[in-house]
């Protein structure tokens, strides 16, 4: 009877386990989307005469979407290591 109580217990705790794993992951990948959504939305033009969106100054290889600041012409994936605005 005690054999059965200690695996019923360690069952338990595990599945407790495992539970609170995979809500924290699922967690931490909505804020870091959460965080990419409010990056690429403040990198793009909202219309302004004297500023246009962010652009990277470095051009390093990132996963944000902006404009090289050297042609602010075109858009490509750029990490956000230095960054400036266009002027339009």
């Amino acid at each position: 009877m005690k054999h059965k109580i200690l695996i019923s217990v360690v069952l338990l705790v595990a599945a407790a386990a495992v539970s609170c794993f995979a809500y924290i992951r699922s967690e931490r990948n909505a804020m870091d989307e959460l965080f990419n959504a409010n990056v690429e939305a403040l990198t793009m033009d909202e219309g302004s005469s004297s500023f246009g969106p962010m652009c990277s100054k470095t051009g390093s290889s990132g996963s944000y979407y902006m404009k090289l600041c050297s042609s602010c012409t075109t858009f490509g994936r750029y990490a956000m290591d230095q960054v400036a605005f266009c002027h339009n």
